[in-house]
């Protein structure tokens, strides 16, 4: 249990600290090989395949859990010290945002544009293409590189009369970051609707969340509004989220591996599996805390603090929509020693990558802050 010499408070936030930086290494998985992102219904589990397969289909199932972890965070952290609502303390609050967020969006974004544009000037040099080669790029990407030029995901769900997809800007990872700048300029009515109808409101978004029950309109995603309320919640009614998974951790953990399980069974059609994988987010999630909290109390683990500085660069550019990225050059750099030929090679490669990846990363940022610090706090948003 927890004791007087770890308060509530503090474990709380060192707990936040310590999901940080595994969470933004999940990120960098989810985009490494998307192979083991649906389950394989003609694997033969039984065998070698079938070993690696289901291995790579479990460590990417719960690698789902680390966009929706970063939103709840962001919810509570905007609220954790504003509980009672004013238009002053909002301001603040936004002018704050303006440079963490919405600035190294617009930055990353247009860093990009702006390379893919020096790539077709390039180009149509070297073919000895017309302007209208690079006209045609201008007019195509225009304002929406900045918001919803990636279309990917498209779903049809049995109980929608709709298709439910995903949209992203130019830097394809930062559609996270475009759908928590909309929920926290959106701060206000989350705040009411959450204040008004308490836990109901949750609940209301837990159904949307689960049978994917949303208008589908770019950076409006359920997902980024049902986690962000959920962390507003646990914020403006002075919740401690350990104690609450503490608390329920036996419930908890138990809906985790109920549904975790069920994700993997075949007897469970493919149109239904989005609803029990999406129950066993929300569960594993919680248990993320619960697990992070148990490091901290019990072992006395806390975060490094370059790790946590260099979430952002890492989350940011380690598959931005350049030709070259890191994750790609560090994968093609891994399959040239290790061909990848065979599905041991394959798991591997889905195993080591993300991780030299993330440490190449983490140098990157630190030579950075080191001879460049402002700019790396420009496009860190000060972090």
């Amino acid at each position: 249990m927890l004791t007087d010499e770890n308060p509530l408070t503090k474990v709380q936030s060192e707990t936040i600290s310590l999901l940080r930086f595994p969470m933004a290494l999940l990120v960098i998985l989810i985009h490494t090989d998307g192979y083991y992102q649906t389950w394989q219904t003609d694997v033969d589990l039984l065998s070698c395949e079938g070993v690696c397969f289901l291995l790579g289909y479990i460590i990417r199932l719960f690698a789902g859990i680390a966009v929706p972890t970063f939103f709840m965070i962001s919810g509570f952290l905007f609220f954790n010290n504003f509980r009672e609502f004013t238009w002053n303390g909002y301001k603040k609050k936004m002018k704050s945002r303006v440079k963490s967020l919405i600035l190294p969006f617009f930055l990353w974004n247009v860093l990009v544009w702006a390379v893919l544009l020096v790539g077709k000037i390039a180009m149509m040099y070297y073919k000895g293409e017309s302007w209208d080669y690079v006209i045609n790029y201008l007019a195509e990407k225009n304002w929406h590189f900045l918001w919803d030029i990636n279309h990917w995901g498209d779903v049809d769900h049995p109980w929608l009369w709709w298709t439910t997809y995903v949209t992203g800007p130019i830097d394809l990872p930062l559609w996270f970051l475009r759908d928590l700048i909309v929920v926290t300029v959106l701060s206000p009515l989350i705040y009411w609707v959450v204040k008004t109808l308490k836990i109901a409101s949750i609940l209301i978004l837990l159904v949307a969340y689960v049978l994917d029950l949303w208008v589908v309109w770019h950076g409006f995603r359920i997902t980024a509004f049902f986690y962000y309320s959920l962390g507003v919640y646990f914020a403006i009614n002075g919740k401690n989220i350990v104690e609450f998974c503490e608390r329920y951790s036996k419930v908890i953990l138990s809906a985790m591996f109920v549904f975790f399980v069920l994700s993997l069974t075949q007897w469970i059609t493919k149109d239904y599996k989005s609803i029990v994988k999406n129950l066993f987010y929300v569960s594993a999630v919680l248990s993320s805390f619960y697990v992070a909290s148990r490091f901290v109390i019990g072992k006395g683990a806390k975060a490094n603090p370059l790790l946590v500085a260099s979430c952002f660069f890492v989350y940011a550019c380690h598959a931005a929509a350049i030709p070259i990225t890191p994750l790609n050059i560090i994968k093609k750099a891994f399959l040239f020693v290790i061909p990848g030929d065979t599905y041991w090679e394959r798991i591997l490669c889905y195993l080591v990558v993300p991780c030299v990846t993330a440490a190449a990363l983490v140098f990157a940022y630190w030579l950075l802050m080191r001879w460049f610090p402002k700019v790396g706090k420009l496009f860190c948003g000060g972090r």
